[in-house]
């Protein structure tokens, strides 16, 4: 298993979830287990970081984009990297730690009985802490728009944490080149009859850097997923 952790001006959390990753490893979690940063085109130290810790660790794999292609496009090296390297499952998570990485062997076990895994913040004892109220407010209106507008079942069809089996990116064909290529995942292996299982999680405000989700990325959603009603 691979998971894609995509890495733009990170250089605040990469020591941070490499140190992590490490020490959940050497108390015998995510065994067997790889990870693949992805700098995509970083302005601070991210890259001259993760080639460092490439060559520390077995397990800590890198691409590299010369310049910044977004989120979608970090996303796609990665998974084409994993695939090509033999990868049956795929994961993503987010560089900040805002992602529990205790969670990975359960959604792993999980995935025993379906084809993707989401965590997600809005099913079971999930929610978000520390987060601000705006946010939240904002979260929860725009999934309920989505699972509206695309009449698709995943409560947490935006979540950045995922595990897919590899047969999903090979029969779908994801288009969208921005944050909202989550969504049009989820919608695409819906519509696809992909089984999708979601488990609880709480997502925590990140420590360094800024949200990535606000009132204009929602905007941004929307215009990049409405040609998927049709």
């Amino acid at each position: 298993m691979a998971i894609v952790v995509p890495c733009y001006n990170e250089s605040e959390n990469i020591p941070r979830i490499t140190k992590k990753i490490f020490e959940l490893k050497r108390e015998g979690v995510l065994i067997g287990i790889d990870f693949v940063f992805v700098n995509d085109g970083s302005k601070d130290d991210s890259l001259d970081l993760i080639k460092n810790y490439s060559s520390e660790y077995e397990w800590f794999r890198f691409c590299n984009h010369e310049v910044n292609r977004g989120f979608a496009h970090a996303l796609k090296t990665g998974r084409e990297y994993a695939i090509r390297d033999g990868y049956n499952i795929i994961g993503q998570i987010d560089c900040d730690l805002t992602h529990p990485l205790e969670m990975i062997g359960g959604m792993k076990d999980e995935l025993a009985l379906c084809d993707m895994v989401i965590a997600s913040r809005y099913v079971g004892d999930g929610g978000m802490k520390n987060v601000p109220l705006q946010r939240v407010l904002l979260s929860r209106t725009a999934q309920i728009f989505f699972r509206t507008v695309f009449r698709i079942r995943t409560k947490d069809a935006t979540s950045g944490f995922r595990l897919c089996r590899k047969e999903i990116f090979e029969k779908i064909d994801l288009e969208i080149d921005t944050f909202a290529v989550q969504l049009e995942l989820t919608i695409k292996a819906e519509r696809n009859k992909f089984r999708i299982s979601e488990v609880p999680f709480v997502l925590v405000n990140r420590r360094f850097g800024s949200s990535k989700f606000n009132l204009n990325q929602f905007l941004v959603y929307i215009s990049s997923v409405i040609k998927l009603i049709f």
